[in-house]
Order: C-alpha cells, then sequence, then structure tokens
C-alpha cells in the first residue's frame, strides 16, 4: 500500500517492472483478480492502458519511462566543430579586414606625411584619420597615424566661437545715460 508523503514524487516505472505487471495481468483468469493487482502496486486502469500499447508498438525502448518536456537533440561533434570553425573564421575575418583598412590608413598617412613636409601633423593627417575612424576605430587609426585622440575629437567638434560675457552690472547706464553722466562730470 503507498502512503502518502508530505512533498509527491512522479513514480517512475522501469521497463522491466512493466513487463512484469503485463505478465500478471494477462495471466488473471476470474474477474476482480485484475482490480486486485492494480490496488496491490498502486496502479490505475490507465497505466495498464498505456503500457499495453506500447508494448504493442515496440520492444524495451517503447516501455522505457520517458523524460518528460521537449526533446533534446543531442548534437554531432562534427556539427560543433563546423560552428566552432565558422565563428573562427569570421573572427580572423574580421581582423585582416581591419588590418587592411589599417595598412591602407599607414600609406595614407605616409603620402599625407610626404605631401606636407613643412606641416608634418598637418591638416593632411587629420583628414587622413576622419576618413579611417570609422572603418578601423578612433583609437586604432589614431595609433597608427601617430595623432592624439584629444586632437582627433577637437578637429571633429564644431566651432562656435569665443563665448560671449554676460556684463557684471545687470544695470547699466543706457548710451544717453552715459553721455550725460559724463556731461555732468566734465563740470
Amino acid at each position: 500500500m503507498t502512503e502518502a508523503v508530505l512533498k509527491a514524487t512522479r513514480r517512475r516505472f522501469t521497463a522491466d517492472y512493466k513487463q512484469r505487471i503485463l505478465r500478471e495481468a494477462g495471466a488473471c483468469k476470474g474477474s476482480g483478480q485484475i482490480a486486485a493487482l492494480l490496488r496491490r502496486e498502486g496502479l490505475h486502469w490507465s497505466h495498464l492502458t498505456n503500457w499495453r500499447g506500447q508494448a504493442q508498438a515496440g520492444a524495451n525502448a517503447a516501455l522505457a519511462p520517458k523524460k518528460r518536456g521537449p526533446t533534446s537533440r543531442q548534437a554531432d561533434r562534427r556539427d560543433q566543430r563546423i560552428a566552432e570553425l565558422e565563428r573562427a573564421l569570421t573572427k580572423q575575418t574580421e581582423r585582416a579586414e581591419r588590418a587592411e583598412a589599417l595598412i591602407d590608413v599607414q600609406k595614407k598617412s605616409l603620402c599625407a606625411f610626404q605631401a606636407s613636409a613643412a606641416k608634418p601633423g598637418g591638416a593632411e593627417l587629420l583628414t587622413t584619420v576622419l576618413e579611417a575612424a570609422p572603418q578601423v576605430g578612433v583609437s586604432a587609426a589614431c595609433a597608427a597615424l601617430g595623432v592624439a585622440r584629444s586632437t582627433y575629437y577637437r578637429e571633429r567638434s564644431p566651432v562656435f566661437g569665443p563665448k560671449s560675457r554676460r556684463s557684471s552690472l545687470p544695470h547699466r547706464l543706457c548710451d544717453e545715460g552715459r553721455v550725460a553722466s559724463a556731461e555732468h562730470e566734465s563740470f
């Protein structure tokens, strides 16, 4: 007889147990014997019905307990290796493209340096950094060309001109008042 426990756990039946119960149920001839078997084992009629269907469908594999939830597909080692190699190839391709872009930046900087011999860190070099930054990144472009990042950001930001200063005297004299004040002091 089964006992009531505080926390119910799902019962799991082995394939051998299911086969034994099916054999015993098949051997029952008199009325009430199957019901007595089910009571003795703590089973329900639906267990017996399901197991009979499984036994007709297949051998031990069909009678084995099945995990609940979605079936997990075992990944093939070759598939895993292919995925790893594809990730590595993508990473190496990106690195190669970035390296080619940096080499192009350095070639451009050499041309800009030779073009402006009088001003080696001039506008041509900053123009090259401005063109290369979206492709290879600001830090890499500045490092490859020997330009400070602050110079890049200063060149990139808009110029607003000098800030207007606010008067320290909130009540300044208007032009007429200044003229009148000057005339009054001259007397």
